[in-house]
């Protein structure tokens, strides 16, 4: 039994679209959606303040401006191409 445990590798902490992101000046996934997500709350704030809240309308705007952003991040060099780090 111990000879089996040893055989598997070790599974880093962090992977290695992580690592050439931060090499090559990536920003990572989580920071565009988090940047898109904030300018998303301010845009729906700013174009919908007249309006009743509808909060699955609203979840549905966002997710799309963020999934959006990420896209175009993509297309525009800030993240490699199908990177989900």
């Amino acid at each position: 039994m111990k000879a089996l445990l040893s055989s598997y590798p070790i599974v880093a902490d962090i992977d290695d679209a992580e690592i050439r992101n931060a090499i090559e000046g990536f920003a990572s996934e989580l920071e565009m959606a988090e940047r898109a997500e904030s300018a998303a709350n301010i845009w729906y704030e700013e174009t919908f303040y007249e309006f009743p809240v509808d909060i699955h309308f609203r979840a549905g705007q966002i997710a799309a401006f963020v999934s959006g952003a990420i896209s175009m991040a993509r297309d525009l060099g800030h993240l490699p191409e199908g990177c989900a780090a």
